[in-house]
Protein backbone atom coordinates (compact mmCIF):
# COMPACT_ATOMS: atom_id res chain seq x y z
CA UNK A 1 0.00 0.00 0.00
CA UNK A 2 2.86 2.35 0.85
CA UNK A 3 4.30 1.75 -2.62
CA UNK A 4 0.96 2.54 -4.28
CA UNK A 5 0.57 5.80 -2.32
CA UNK A 6 4.14 6.76 -3.18
CA UNK A 7 3.39 6.16 -6.86
CA UNK A 8 0.30 8.36 -6.66
CA UNK A 9 2.35 11.13 -5.05
CA UNK A 10 4.76 10.93 -7.97
CA UNK A 11 1.81 11.15 -10.38
CA UNK A 12 0.52 14.25 -8.65
CA UNK A 13 3.92 15.90 -8.81
CA UNK A 14 4.04 15.06 -12.53
CA UNK A 15 0.79 16.97 -13.04
CA UNK A 16 -1.48 14.04 -14.00
CA UNK A 17 -3.42 13.75 -10.74
CA UNK A 18 -6.67 14.93 -12.34
CA UNK A 19 -6.53 12.25 -15.06
CA UNK A 20 -7.99 8.93 -13.90
CA UNK A 21 -6.15 7.10 -16.68
CA UNK A 22 -2.85 8.56 -15.54
CA UNK A 23 -3.59 7.71 -11.92
CA UNK A 24 -4.50 4.12 -12.80
CA UNK A 25 -1.29 3.80 -14.77
CA UNK A 26 0.63 5.00 -11.75
CA UNK A 27 -1.11 2.43 -9.58
CA UNK A 28 -0.28 -0.31 -12.07
CA UNK A 29 3.38 0.71 -12.12
CA UNK A 30 3.49 0.21 -8.38
CA UNK A 31 2.84 -3.51 -8.91
CA UNK A 32 5.63 -3.96 -11.46
CA UNK A 33 8.98 -5.37 -10.44
CA UNK A 34 12.15 -5.34 -12.51
CA UNK A 35 13.43 -8.81 -13.43
CA UNK A 36 16.92 -9.65 -12.12
CA UNK A 37 19.74 -9.27 -14.61
CA UNK A 38 21.34 -12.64 -15.36
CA UNK A 39 24.98 -12.53 -16.48
CA UNK A 40 25.39 -13.80 -20.06
CA UNK A 41 28.28 -16.16 -19.21
CA UNK A 42 27.99 -19.25 -17.03
CA UNK A 43 30.67 -21.85 -16.18
CA UNK A 44 30.31 -25.22 -14.50
CA UNK A 45 32.75 -27.95 -13.59
CA UNK A 46 36.33 -27.26 -12.58
CA UNK A 47 39.95 -28.32 -12.80
CA UNK A 48 42.25 -29.84 -10.15
CA UNK A 49 43.69 -27.35 -7.70
CA UNK A 50 47.24 -27.70 -9.00
CA UNK A 51 46.10 -27.21 -12.60
CA UNK A 52 48.29 -27.81 -15.63
CA UNK A 53 52.05 -27.92 -15.20
CA UNK A 54 52.72 -26.72 -18.74
CA UNK A 55 50.95 -25.25 -21.73
CA UNK A 56 48.73 -27.89 -23.36
CA UNK A 57 48.29 -28.48 -27.05
CA UNK A 58 44.88 -27.34 -28.22
CA UNK A 59 42.74 -29.77 -30.23
CA UNK A 60 39.37 -29.12 -31.84
CA UNK A 61 36.73 -31.78 -31.33
CA UNK A 62 35.29 -32.53 -34.81
CA UNK A 63 31.75 -33.34 -33.64
CA UNK A 64 29.14 -30.99 -35.16
CA UNK A 65 27.13 -28.65 -33.00
CA UNK A 66 23.84 -29.90 -31.56
CA UNK A 67 20.95 -27.52 -32.32
CA UNK A 68 17.75 -27.25 -30.32
CA UNK A 69 14.67 -25.19 -31.14
CA UNK A 70 15.79 -23.97 -34.57
CA UNK A 71 13.74 -26.15 -36.87
CA UNK A 72 10.33 -27.82 -36.77
CA UNK A 73 8.70 -30.13 -39.29
CA UNK A 74 5.35 -28.97 -40.81
CA UNK A 75 3.44 -31.46 -38.67
CA UNK A 76 5.27 -30.32 -35.51
CA UNK A 77 4.49 -26.70 -36.41
CA UNK A 78 0.76 -27.45 -36.83
CA UNK A 79 0.69 -29.30 -33.51
CA UNK A 80 2.48 -26.43 -31.81
CA UNK A 81 -0.03 -23.88 -33.13
CA UNK A 82 -2.99 -25.94 -31.89
CA UNK A 83 -1.41 -26.43 -28.49
CA UNK A 84 -0.55 -22.73 -28.19
CA UNK A 85 -4.10 -21.61 -29.03
CA UNK A 86 -5.55 -23.90 -26.38
CA UNK A 87 -3.00 -22.82 -23.76
CA UNK A 88 -3.58 -19.12 -24.48
CA UNK A 89 -7.33 -19.49 -23.84
CA UNK A 90 -6.74 -21.36 -20.58
CA UNK A 91 -4.07 -18.99 -19.30
CA UNK A 92 -6.09 -15.89 -20.21
CA UNK A 93 -8.93 -16.99 -17.94
CA UNK A 94 -6.54 -17.98 -15.14
CA UNK A 95 -4.56 -14.73 -15.45
CA UNK A 96 -7.68 -12.58 -15.13
CA UNK A 97 -8.65 -14.31 -11.87
CA UNK A 98 -5.18 -14.07 -10.34
CA UNK A 99 -4.58 -10.41 -11.16
CA UNK A 100 -8.05 -9.35 -10.04
CA UNK A 101 -7.46 -11.06 -6.68
CA UNK A 102 -4.00 -9.57 -6.27
CA UNK A 103 -5.25 -6.08 -7.13
CA UNK A 104 -8.12 -6.42 -4.70
CA UNK A 105 -5.67 -7.20 -1.90
CA UNK A 106 -3.28 -4.44 -2.95
CA UNK A 107 -5.57 -1.60 -3.95
CA UNK A 108 -8.89 -1.91 -2.05
CA UNK A 109 -7.25 -0.79 1.24
CA UNK A 110 -6.96 2.58 -0.50
CA UNK A 111 -10.72 2.89 0.10
CA UNK A 112 -9.73 3.91 3.62
CA UNK A 113 -8.94 7.20 1.89
CA UNK A 114 -12.36 8.13 0.43
CA UNK A 115 -11.11 10.20 -2.57
CA UNK A 116 -9.02 7.22 -3.70
CA UNK A 117 -11.70 4.54 -3.42
CA UNK A 118 -13.15 4.94 -6.96
CA UNK A 119 -9.67 4.66 -8.40
CA UNK A 120 -8.94 1.53 -6.39
CA UNK A 121 -12.16 -0.18 -7.52
CA UNK A 122 -11.45 0.76 -11.13
CA UNK A 123 -7.90 -0.57 -10.81
CA UNK A 124 -9.23 -3.98 -9.81
CA UNK A 125 -11.38 -4.14 -12.95
CA UNK A 126 -8.62 -2.87 -15.21
CA UNK A 127 -6.23 -5.38 -13.64
CA UNK A 128 -8.51 -8.28 -14.51
CA UNK A 129 -8.39 -7.33 -18.18
CA UNK A 130 -4.65 -6.82 -18.03
CA UNK A 131 -4.25 -10.14 -16.27
CA UNK A 132 -6.07 -11.91 -19.06
CA UNK A 133 -3.71 -10.34 -21.59
CA UNK A 134 -0.64 -11.15 -19.52
CA UNK A 135 -1.80 -14.70 -18.96
CA UNK A 136 -2.29 -15.18 -22.67
CA UNK A 137 1.07 -13.63 -23.48
CA UNK A 138 2.81 -15.80 -20.92
CA UNK A 139 1.49 -18.87 -22.66
CA UNK A 140 2.40 -17.70 -26.10
CA UNK A 141 5.66 -19.54 -26.46
CA UNK A 142 6.85 -19.03 -29.97
CA UNK A 143 9.00 -20.80 -32.51
CA UNK A 144 10.77 -19.38 -35.55
CA UNK A 145 8.92 -20.09 -38.79
CA UNK A 146 10.56 -23.02 -40.61
CA UNK A 147 12.06 -20.97 -43.45
CA UNK A 148 13.94 -18.73 -41.03
CA UNK A 149 14.86 -21.52 -38.62
CA UNK A 150 16.54 -23.52 -41.37
CA UNK A 151 18.63 -20.54 -42.46
CA UNK A 152 19.76 -19.70 -38.92
CA UNK A 153 20.58 -23.35 -38.29
CA UNK A 154 22.81 -23.36 -41.36
CA UNK A 155 24.71 -20.32 -40.02
CA UNK A 156 25.43 -22.10 -36.74
CA UNK A 157 26.35 -25.37 -38.45
CA UNK A 158 28.84 -23.57 -40.66
CA UNK A 159 30.38 -21.15 -38.14
CA UNK A 160 29.97 -22.55 -34.61
CA UNK A 161 32.60 -25.29 -34.98
CA UNK A 162 35.29 -26.75 -32.79
CA UNK A 163 37.90 -25.33 -35.17
CA UNK A 164 36.46 -21.81 -34.82
CA UNK A 165 36.66 -22.11 -31.03
CA UNK A 166 40.15 -23.63 -31.19
CA UNK A 167 41.46 -20.71 -33.25
CA UNK A 168 40.25 -18.23 -30.67
CA UNK A 169 41.67 -20.18 -27.72
CA UNK A 170 45.02 -20.38 -29.53
CA UNK A 171 45.05 -16.64 -30.22
CA UNK A 172 44.16 -15.69 -26.66
CA UNK A 173 46.53 -18.14 -24.97
CA UNK A 174 49.54 -18.28 -27.30
CA UNK A 175 49.45 -22.09 -27.18
CA UNK A 176 50.41 -24.37 -30.05
CA UNK A 177 47.80 -26.31 -31.97
CA UNK A 178 47.86 -30.07 -32.37
CA UNK A 179 47.02 -31.90 -35.59
CA UNK A 180 46.93 -35.23 -33.78
CA UNK A 181 46.61 -36.59 -30.26
CA UNK A 182 50.24 -37.72 -29.85
CA UNK A 183 51.45 -34.95 -27.54
CA UNK A 184 50.35 -34.37 -23.93
CA UNK A 185 48.84 -32.59 -22.16
CA UNK A 186 45.99 -32.00 -24.54
CA UNK A 187 43.13 -29.57 -24.18
CA UNK A 188 40.20 -30.58 -26.39
CA UNK A 189 37.62 -27.87 -27.10
CA UNK A 190 34.20 -28.21 -28.67
CA UNK A 191 31.18 -26.04 -29.42
CA UNK A 192 28.69 -28.49 -28.04
CA UNK A 193 25.27 -26.96 -28.58
CA UNK A 194 23.13 -23.95 -29.40
CA UNK A 195 19.67 -23.66 -27.90
CA UNK A 196 16.97 -21.27 -29.07
CA UNK A 197 14.59 -20.17 -26.31
CA UNK A 198 11.36 -18.41 -27.27
CA UNK A 199 9.69 -15.70 -25.20
CA UNK A 200 6.35 -13.84 -25.33
CA UNK A 201 6.12 -11.13 -27.94
CA UNK A 202 7.77 -13.28 -30.62
CA UNK A 203 11.21 -12.74 -29.15
CA UNK A 204 13.96 -15.27 -28.71
CA UNK A 205 17.45 -15.67 -27.27
CA UNK A 206 20.15 -18.16 -28.19
CA UNK A 207 22.48 -19.88 -25.73
CA UNK A 208 25.75 -21.30 -27.07
CA UNK A 209 27.53 -23.95 -24.99
CA UNK A 210 31.17 -25.00 -25.28
CA UNK A 211 33.01 -27.85 -23.60
CA UNK A 212 36.69 -28.20 -22.77
CA UNK A 213 38.54 -31.22 -21.40
CA UNK A 214 42.16 -31.92 -20.50
CA UNK A 215 43.95 -35.18 -21.17
CA UNK A 216 47.15 -34.87 -19.07
CA UNK A 217 48.62 -38.17 -20.30
CA UNK A 218 47.67 -41.30 -22.22
CA UNK A 219 44.75 -43.05 -20.56
CA UNK A 220 44.12 -40.12 -18.19
CA UNK A 221 41.50 -37.38 -18.39
CA UNK A 222 39.99 -34.62 -16.30
CA UNK A 223 36.30 -33.96 -15.98
CA UNK A 224 35.17 -31.56 -18.72
CA UNK A 225 34.14 -28.01 -17.99
CA UNK A 226 31.08 -26.37 -19.52
CA UNK A 227 30.90 -22.76 -20.68
CA UNK A 228 27.66 -21.13 -21.82
CA UNK A 229 27.06 -17.72 -23.35
CA UNK A 230 23.57 -16.33 -23.94
CA UNK A 231 22.79 -13.84 -26.67
CA UNK A 232 20.19 -11.22 -25.65
CA UNK A 233 16.49 -11.46 -26.39
CA UNK A 234 15.48 -9.86 -29.67
CA UNK A 235 12.60 -10.08 -32.12
CA UNK A 236 12.96 -12.15 -35.25
CA UNK A 237 12.94 -9.03 -37.42
CA UNK A 238 15.84 -7.58 -35.44
CA UNK A 239 17.87 -10.77 -35.65
CA UNK A 240 17.49 -11.29 -39.38
CA UNK A 241 17.66 -7.75 -40.76
CA UNK A 242 20.63 -6.83 -42.98
CA UNK A 243 21.30 -10.44 -44.00
CA UNK A 244 21.17 -11.83 -40.44
CA UNK A 245 23.80 -9.32 -39.28
CA UNK A 246 22.98 -9.46 -35.57
CA UNK A 247 22.92 -13.26 -35.57
CA UNK A 248 26.37 -13.38 -37.14
CA UNK A 249 27.74 -10.69 -34.83
CA UNK A 250 26.20 -12.40 -31.81
CA UNK A 251 27.74 -15.75 -32.74
CA UNK A 252 31.17 -14.13 -33.13
CA UNK A 253 30.75 -12.52 -29.71
CA UNK A 254 29.68 -15.83 -28.16
CA UNK A 255 32.68 -17.71 -29.56
CA UNK A 256 35.07 -15.00 -28.35
CA UNK A 257 33.63 -14.98 -24.83
CA UNK A 258 33.59 -18.78 -24.64
CA UNK A 259 37.25 -18.88 -25.69
CA UNK A 260 38.15 -16.26 -23.06
CA UNK A 261 36.33 -18.32 -20.46
CA UNK A 262 38.26 -21.49 -21.38
CA UNK A 263 41.61 -19.67 -21.39
CA UNK A 264 40.88 -18.20 -17.98
CA UNK A 265 39.46 -21.39 -16.46
CA UNK A 266 42.52 -23.43 -17.42
CA UNK A 267 44.91 -20.59 -16.46
CA UNK A 268 46.46 -20.50 -19.89
CA UNK A 269 47.09 -16.79 -19.53
CA UNK A 270 46.78 -14.44 -16.55
CA UNK A 271 43.60 -12.95 -17.98
CA UNK A 272 41.88 -11.02 -15.23
CA UNK A 273 38.09 -11.02 -15.12
CA UNK A 274 37.67 -7.31 -14.72
CA UNK A 275 34.69 -5.82 -13.03
CA UNK A 276 34.49 -3.00 -15.55
CA UNK A 277 34.43 -3.65 -19.25
CA UNK A 278 34.53 -7.45 -19.01
CA UNK A 279 31.78 -10.02 -19.28
CA UNK A 280 30.20 -10.71 -15.87
CA UNK A 281 30.59 -14.31 -14.78
CA UNK A 282 28.07 -16.57 -13.06
CA UNK A 283 29.27 -19.94 -11.76
CA UNK A 284 26.51 -22.53 -11.58
CA UNK A 285 26.32 -26.05 -10.19
CA UNK A 286 25.11 -28.72 -12.59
Amino acid sequence: MAIAISQLVRARRAGCWRSWRCALTSLALAACAQAPVVPPLAVWGGIPADGLNKMPRIVADPHPIELSGFEMTPSEWAGFENHRSRTIRENAADGAKKVALNNAVGFLPLCLIPPLCPLAVAAVGVGAGAGAALGAAGAASWFIPPQHGSRLASIFNASATGTALQERVLRLSGAESASDASGYPLLVVRVRSARLDSYPGERFAISVTAEAQVFPAGGMEWEPTGHEYQLPQRSLSEWIENDDALIRQGLEKALEELAKSIVSEYRLEPLARTENGGTPLLRVAR
